[in-house]
């Protein structure tokens, strides 16, 4: 039953009188409801029964008897309902007021029940009094006056009781309007309407409903009132109805009627019924809301309705409701079907209806309920295959119901089939649980701090958190959590997709900490300064409580120094962080070679919050050399080794590789203050920009005088053309020049200092090494003098002179040999061997020793020995043999010049000829290790003066910074030449160590993956490519074997040169392809770049090969030398193809087998 009906049912309890419902369905009628009151008064033994016969309900409620209650009903048939008025059952009069009421096409009959007490009438003999007893006794008022005059001729006594007032206070028409409305306003409207209709006396404007009086104690009434005007006798009839009861009941059954239209509109469904014995019916506005028909007084045929059920549904709707009809026991039906809109679509709806019949089961209505669950059938579907991607998916998913505005107190309600692969928990282990017990963990939760701030307002978040499985094993675990809200807006849940990003992550973690390595590194700090801020950084990333680095000690080849850093500062070992048998644990894995965990056992005597639960340690290492040892201490057991390993393997190939070249800076720096030849750098403008601290204890100047005085300044002024002419001539061309200059000195007057000046390639700075050979330039002219001498005095006088070689053991002899001995100097034996034979026999020995004490003794610089010598005739002859022993700068005998003389003509001769054989022989030896000393430093020059270039650049910042405001603009210009020129010229230096150590190092050859070296060369080029927007763009590249770092180094220069080259008006685009042959592999670097000269094509491969100048593109001309080198000992080979301005395309040709030699 429709619940408007309810409310129809409970409108008679606000009645003041008894009254009860009547339900006509086919002419039978049937009571549906009373009211309390009329319980109260009714003469019935047991309670009413809903849908209760007329008759039989008359008979038990009022005694009626069969002959009154026949009567009644066949009254309320025949005649109008409002018309039935007492009746009289047992003795006891009732009056029924009836208002019929037709409501979604049934029809009911409201009855107010008035009790009546039976009045015995008398007449008057007379006519008047008969009518006045007649009129009293009327349920109408009615009053009689004078239409000229308005004065009141008769009024009844229902006509007083109807408003209330006596007769004799209603006696004129102002006195009635007075009484009758209070309100002056409303008296005022209602007169001048009454009385313009009296005055139009038509009839049909004399009848007035629904009017509201004021009784004399204040009661209010509803009434119709009507005049009947007779003007031919002068008299107006006015009749007065109380239709309070009435109008009471009508306003109420309209008020349930607005209520059920308002119920109809309130729901979202389309509401209808249906009279089963007519062709017609009800659509409730839902059918213009949900469907958007518009329908005429919300009446439609049953043949329309029929129409807009779709024709394949049609046949199984008609046979449902058919079956549900002829059901008596069925008072319920629902059916799912298509239902065309106004739009000529169909929507999917489902039917709930409610069948109404009569005592018998027989079907007299349907009241229905047309759901359109188009939209949660598709909602149905989509939960279907939501569920379906849900468990599909790889990610595990948990949905969590929210008990506060904290996410991390809400209930996990929910987990996917991924869940348990990802973190190892079964279902059951999970559900219940909160967020807080299953994610958080003291390394994350400062994590989950910073995201519950914003969970809390209700935010969705994502963000990587360090999440553990059931195992305990540590992964990065990319968190998205979302809240959900229902269709009330309220959060009910939070979903939080899992997924595990740990290689990702690692990768991101491993680059971030290559990157800061490398920073960590330059400039002057020191190796311990840099472990230092590594170790900050490794905090950082993976949560260590400490980093501890154990280094090589050279000279024991063992691990020695160990330095331990927590929180970016240095701790004793000593210290509340207990060793945790670290030094045993670096020792294992310096001894393995191979990168260990260590889990350790109640190591810590201490209970604070520094106990140590893990250890994880690895080689510093490169190419296949150790340089020590890192140990990191976790406070949790979580870390994961493969993890860990992904970040740090890479890592301790570039930290090796760091603290390698710092300590060769810090090697070639040492060397270049303390080296005790002449090193600096001389600028474009001829001053020097860098000396060595020997240059100056020379020249007896501080660095500071020497660095701000022309350079010329220095040089002898005879001299001064031919050192401008040597700058000059090194500056413009390539190779090594060597000069003889005299150099001014403040301690040792003029010195003669030996040049050799040379530049590189695209730098203007000279580099240049001199040599004090001031004593060597007297030694050698001296030498030259006594040779002159030597020579002379060997052709001139008789003695046999000789020259022995300690090195070659060979002996020299002059031609006193022959004039004194006989023997042939030419055809003489070399050797001492031959010597010691010519030697008496009693001598030899004597003389040999004495020979050996000589020269062994280091104090001993002669040798003077008398013998026995035979001559060719086989004769001895008495010789004094004296030698003059030169020896090098550690005493160490080098060579021996004598003669053999008469003892008593040519001692004094001869011994001044040793004096100046040894002298000759020291200035040659001299000369020789000179020579060496600059092979020496030509070698350093050319690979490892970085440092000194950095102190340049140092120094001129400084001499800007303190002097800038006293430079002018010319000075300022001069400074920023030089430090531009100090840049170049490290780039020069870093250019030619690259170079010279191609085919040098021994390094492995492994499976290469060709794209991850690209990707790692855009991480590198990352700038550059940011700043000109370069397009890169690679092939399906393969995995070949061959040197990773030499193949990296071959296409960060390649790229970096399409980079750098390109055109002002295009962006950058590299495309790097490959094409496999039977035995090659080959590659193409191509760009759309500024493109090479045919004619400088078989150049550009050479060291310093440049084609641009420095204003127009930066570089030093030595990176395609490297490349082309690389290639070579890879066993490849290395090609272009390139026009102006149409870009350059290198091929490479690798193979596939050939290893490099």
């Amino acid at each position: 039953m429709l619940q408007a009906y309810a409310q129809l049912r409970d409108l008679l309890n606000f009645f003041e009188s008894p009254a009860f419902l009547i339900s006509v369905i086919d002419n039978d009628f049937s009571v549906v409801e009373v009211n309390d009151k009329l319980n109260a008064i009714s003469k019935r033994d047991h309670n009413f029964d809903e849908n209760e016969n007329l008759a039989d309900f008359l008979k038990v409620t009022f005694t009626a008897d069969t002959a009154e209650v026949s009567r009644f009903i066949k009254k309320l048939k025949l005649s109008d309902p409002t018309r039935l008025n007492k009746f009289l059952f047992n003795n006891r009069s009732y009056k029924f007021e009836c208002k019929p009421l037709n409501f979604e096409d049934r029809t009911f009959i409201f009855v107010a029940v008035e009790s009546l007490q039976v009045r015995r009438k008398t007449y008057q003999p007379t006519e008047v009094r008969f009518f006045k007893k007649i009129f009293d006794s009327l349920p109408i008022g009615i009053a009689v006056s004078r239409i000229d005059d308005s004065k009141a001729l008769y009024v009844n006594s229902k006509f007083s009781e109807i408003y209330g007032w006596e007769i004799d206070e209603l006696n004129n028409v102002t006195a009635f309007f007075e009484k009758v409305y209070p309100d002056e306003q409303v008296r005022e409207r209602l007169k001048k309407m009454i009385l313009n209709d009296i005055e139009s006396g038509d009839p049909k404007r004399m009848n007035w409903e629904n009017l509201t009086i004021t009784t004399s104690t204040g009661q209010r009434k509803i009434v119709n009132a009507k005049n009947i005007p007779l003007r031919e006798q002068n008299l107006m009839i006015s009749t007065v109805t109380d239709v309070t009861k009435n109008y009471t009941v009508q306003r109420e059954i309209e008020k349930a009627k607005v209520r059920f239209d308002l119920a109809a509109r309130a729901t979202s469904d389309a509401v209808w019924e249906w009279d089963l014995d007519k062709e017609e019916l009800y659509w409730g506005d839902g059918y213009k809301r949900l469907f958007g028909y518009k329908i005429h007084n919300n009446k439609v045929s049953k043949a329309f309705w029929e129409s807009k059920i779709h024709p394949n549904d049609l046949p199984s709707f008609s046979q449902s409701l058919k079956e549900a009809l002829n059901d008596p026991h069925l008072f319920k039906w629902t059916f799912d079907y298509r239902f065309l809109d106004s739009g000529n679509n169909y929507a999917s709806v489902r039917e709930n209806v409610v069948i109404v019949r009569n005592t018998k089961g027989e079907p007299l209505r349907l009241v229905g309920a047309l759901q359109d669950i188009t939209k949660p059938l598709k909602r149905e579907k989509h939960l279907n295959l939501l569920e379906k991607l849900v468990d599909g998916t790889k990610d595990a998913i948990l949905v969590t119901e929210v008990k506060s505005n904290s996410f991390l107190e809400s209930e996990i309600v929910y987990v996917n089939s991924s869940f348990q692969d990802l973190f190892g928990f079964d279902v059951a282990q999970i559900i219940g649980k909160t967020p807080q017990e299953f994610y958080v963990t003291p390394k994350n939760a400062e994590m989950f701090l910073e995201l519950e701030a914003e969970l809390s307002q209700w935010n969705s978040v994502d963000a990587d958190i360090l999440s553990y499985t059931k195992t305990n094993l540590e992964f990065w675990n990319n968190l998205s959590i979302t809240p959900i809200v229902n269709d009330e807006g309220w959060y009910t849940h939070w979903m939080i997709l899992n997924r595990n990003v740990n290689d990702l992550k690692t990768s991101i973690e491993k680059r971030k900490l290559l990157t800061f390595t490398h920073r960590a590194f330059q400039g002057d700090d020191s190796i311990e300064s840099a472990l230092c801020k590594i170790s900050l950084k490794i905090e950082g990333l993976i949560g260590s409580e400490f980093c501890e680095f154990w280094l090589v000690d050279h000279h024991s080849e063992g691990l020695s120094e160990s330095l331990r850093f927590k929180e970016g500062e240095q701790v004793d070992r000593d210290s509340e962080l207990l060793n945790y048998r670290s030094e045993d644990f670096a020792n294992t894995i310096f001894e393995t070679d191979e990168s260990q965990i260590l889990i350790h056992e109640n190591e810590s005597n201490s209970k604070e919050k520094n106990d140590i639960k893990l250890s994880y340690g690895f080689q510093i290492r490169s190419h296949e050399e150790c340089l020590g040892v890192i140990i990191l201490g976790f406070r949790d057991t979580y870390s994961r080794e493969l993890t860990l390993r992904a970040i740090f393997d890479e890592f301790s190939i570039q930290l090796a590789n760091e603290i390698s070249r710092k300590r060769t800076e810090k090697e070639m720096s040492t060397f270049f203050e303390f080296t005790p030849d002449f090193l600096c750098i001389a600028g474009k403008n001829d001053y020097l920009k860098k000396i060595n601290n020997r240059a100056c204890e020379i020249l007896g100047y501080s660095s500071e005088i020497v660095l701000t005085t022309p350079l010329l300044e220095f040089i002898e002024k005879e001299d001064r053309h031919k050192a401008l002419k040597l700058l000059n001539k090194a500056r413009e061309n390539k190779g090594y020049f060597s000069d003889e200059l005299g150099v001014i000195s403040q301690n040792f007057g003029m010195l003669r200092v030996d040049w050799t000046v040379f530049s590189l390639e695209s730098s203007d700075d000279l580099f240049c090494v001199g040599r004090d050979i001031t004593a060597y330039k007297k030694n050698l002219e001296q030498l030259k003098t006594q040779n002159e001498k030597f020579k002379i005095v060997s052709e001139t006088v008789k003695d046999a002179v000789w020259d022995f070689d300690m090195l070659t053991e060979k002996m020299k002899w002059g031609k006193g040999l022959k004039t004194l001995f006989g023997y042939d100097p030419e055809a003489f034996e070399v050797s001492e061997k031959i010597w010691l034979e010519k030697l008496h026999p009693e001598d030899r020995k004597r003389v040999k020793e004495s020979f050996n004490s000589a020269v062994w003794q280091t104090q001993k610089n002669e040798w003077r020995e008398e013998y026995r010598f035979k001559k060719q005739d086989g004769s001895y002859a008495y010789v004094l043999d004296r030698g003059k022993i030169i020896r090098d700068d550690k005493a160490k005998a080098l060579r021996m010049v004598g003669s053999l003389q008469d003892i008593s003509e040519y001692r004094d001769y001869q011994l001044k000829l040793e004096n100046l054989n040894q002298k000759l022989v020291k200035q040659t030896e001299s000369l020789a290790k000179s020579n060496k000393d600059l092979e020496e430093f030509a070698y350093i020059a050319s690979h490892d003066l970085q440092e000194p270039l950095r102190m340049v650049t140092g120094f001129l910042t400084r001499l800007e910074q303190k002097y800038g405001e006293d430079l002018d603009a010319k000075g300022k210009e001069y400074v920023n030449f030089a430090v531009d020129g100090a840049k170049r010229m490290r780039q020069i230096i870093l250019g030619l160590l690259n170079f010279s150590k191609v085919g040098r190092q021994n390094l492995a050859w492994t499976k290469v993956d060709v794209a991850s070296v690209i990707e790692e060369v855009e991480s590198l080029l990352h700038e550059a490519i940011k700043e000109k927007n370069a397009k890169i763009e690679t092939g399906n590249l393969p995995v070949v074997f061959s040197v990773e770092d030499e193949l990296k180094e071959v296409f960060l220069n390649l790229i970096e040169n399409s980079i750098k080259y390109a055109q002002s008006n295009a962006v950058p685009q590299v495309k790097i392809d490959y094409e496999e042959s039977p035995n090659y592999h080959r590659f193409s670097v191509k760009d759309n770049g500024i493109g090479i000269s045919q004619e400088y094509h078989d150049k550009i491969f050479g060291i310093f090969q440049r084609l641009h100048g420095h204003s127009e593109y930066s570089g030093t001309g030595i990176g395609l030398a490297i490349v082309k080198k690389i290639i070579h000992n890879l066993g490849g080979s290395i090609s272009l193809e390139s026009e102006l301005d149409k870009g350059t395309k290198f091929l490479i040709k690798l193979p596939k087998t050939l290893k490099k030699k």
